[in-house]
């Protein structure tokens, strides 16, 4: 991107050079329209090049996280399993994970406009896996469970807080439970457990007899 950034100044700065050179040969015959000319050669350049880098300036959409259990050939994976994720079909990942904790994994998968939409595939050391995820320009975490689950529950979750990922998916807020829920945590790393509101007690007024008079 720079180098063609480069090539568009350098373009712009020679045909402004030429212009230039044209205009002074022309002097003598009309000297406001060469300085105007020249004026504009200037504007030219100078808003090509503001506008190459504007376009360059422009921020990256925010990877997908994609958090969950995974599983290898009928048992939950263990430490230094391996996740890969793609996006259509580049054959590079767009996200790399290394198990820390059994059977748990968190990942980002990088992406731009381009990917809107896409199918995100998954590979576990390596083998394919049948779950997908669709690319969306999102910072909300997904969960997404992968491989062939065992029927012996998995390990408790670890905290997501502070935890950065090869694939560049940065670091979670979210504690990942076994039935798919998501607890908010604080920086700290506590749970944050929301207060429970208890309705106030109503009165019921005792009816008084009326003196006759």
């Amino acid at each position: 991107m720079n180098e063609e950034r480069i090539d568009i100044i350098l373009s712009l700065f020679f045909i402004s050079i030429r212009q230039v050179t044209d205009m002074k040969e022309t002097r003598g015959k009309n000297t406001r329209s060469v300085k105007i000319s020249i004026l504009l050669s200037i504007l030219l350049t100078l808003s090509g090049t503001a506008a190459i880098a504007s376009a360059d300036d422009a921020i990256p959409p925010v990877p997908n996280t994609l958090y969950g259990t995974v599983a290898l050939n009928g048992a939950w994976a263990e430490v230094g399993t391996t996740i890969e994720a793609y996006v259509g079909d580049d054959p590079n990942p767009r996200g790399e994970f290394e198990v820390e904790t059994d059977a748990w994994y968190y990942i980002g998968v990088t992406g731009d406009e381009s990917d809107e939409g896409k199918t995100i595939t998954f590979k576990v050391n390596g083998v394919p896996v049948d779950q997908t995820a669709v690319w969306h320009a999102s910072t909300s975490p997904r969960r997404l469970d992968l491989g062939d689950a065992p029927t012996s529950p998995p390990p408790t979750p670890p905290s997501t807080n502070g935890r950065s990922n090869v694939g560049g998916g940065g670091s979670g807020s979210l504690a990942a439970t076994p039935s798919g829920a998501s607890t908010p945590v604080s920086e700290a790393g506590a749970t944050l457990t929301p207060p429970t509101l208890t309705p106030a007690a109503q009165t019921t007024p005792t009816p008084t007899e009326e003196s006759s008079t």
